[in-house]
């Protein structure tokens, strides 16, 4: 049974190898980013850098040669989302990609779900046993939460949507907060 798990857990990380690719990292949007690549090579250029919608941004652009490291620098990072650099070294072919996101930081999907989530489990926790204190606890972790994805996005994603989302998260814990605090004080 145990030699069954083994050759899954094994198949399960072939599989994803060849989705692996070679990534230079996080970076924040609209700021310049150095491309970097290390060749024994005479020349090195970037033929294609990709966007997240899939266009590809002024190219050719030549690299700058210091021993057999080569840089060039690319500032048209407005969108979020992956980028694929595409270039070549004398005979040499090579790509990488890198992620650009609004605060620079790498993707933190669970991280944003599990504080979405706890936040809304301890607001409907201080509803549902009339519990004011945390009503207002919760009501408070709901608007920062809020406030928290209308400067930064959700996850990796910063948008129009989003911001809706987060003014209608401020909104909804605005008003549980306020509302507990009238009840608190006799007023609601």
């Amino acid at each position: 049974m145990k030699t069954k798990y083994v050759l899954l857990i094994a198949l399960l990380f072939l599989l994803a190898l060849p989705m692996a690719s070679a990534q230079i990292g996080t970076f924040k949007q609209n700021t310049c980013i150095t491309l970097p690549q290390v060749a024994n090579a005479s020349y090195c250029n970037i033929t294609a850098i990709y966007n997240p919608e899939g266009v590809a941004s002024s190219i050719p652009i030549n690299m700058t040669k210091s021993g057999t490291s080569f840089n060039a620098t690319f500032c048209n990072t407005s969108l979020i989302g992956n980028y694929i650099v595409n270039g070549d070294c004398d005979t040499e072919v090579w790509a990488y990609d890198f992620q650009i996101t609004p605060s620079g930081s790498g993707s933190s999907a669970n991280y944003s779900f599990v504080i979405i989530v706890l936040s809304f489990v301890i607001l409907l926790i201080g509803i549902f046993s009339r519990n004011i204190p945390t009503t207002i606890l919760g009501g408070m972790a709901v608007t920062l939460v809020g406030l928290y994805s209308l400067i930064n996005g959700i996850d990796v994603y910063r948008n129009t949507t989003t911001e809706w989302v987060s003014i209608i998260l401020m909104s909804f814990g605005g008003f549980w907060m306020v509302k507990a605090g009238l009840e608190y004080l006799d007023i609601w």
